[in-house]
């Protein structure tokens, strides 16, 4: 699990979309109602942990996710004022 995790850190830290993608797939292994892809060996390894694991993993993913969001919107709005788009 460690292992993973620590992948889909280097995917975020590398590449934004590929990273947001990877994050959601994980995310969407976690829930027993996907909204998309859902990545298979993610799944595996997170049904094998006990349930208050699975909720900390799940919980720790939002957080991710809802980070990745804000600084995406804050790189957006840093290039917008450097190219003075201010739409």
């Amino acid at each position: 699990m460690k292992h993973m995790i620590t992948e889909l850190e280097k995917h975020v830290e590398t590449g934004l979309q590929d990273g947001r993608r990877l994050l959601e797939s994980y995310l969407n292994a976690c829930s027993s109602e996907p909204t998309g892809t859902v990545d298979c060996k993610f799944q595996n390894v997170i049904l094998s942990c006990t349930i208050d694991d699975q909720r900390q993993v799940r919980a720790m993913l939002s957080s991710l996710l809802k980070s990745y969001d804000e600084f995406h919107e804050q790189l957006l709005d840093a290039i917008r004022k450097e190219t003075g788009d201010i739409s």
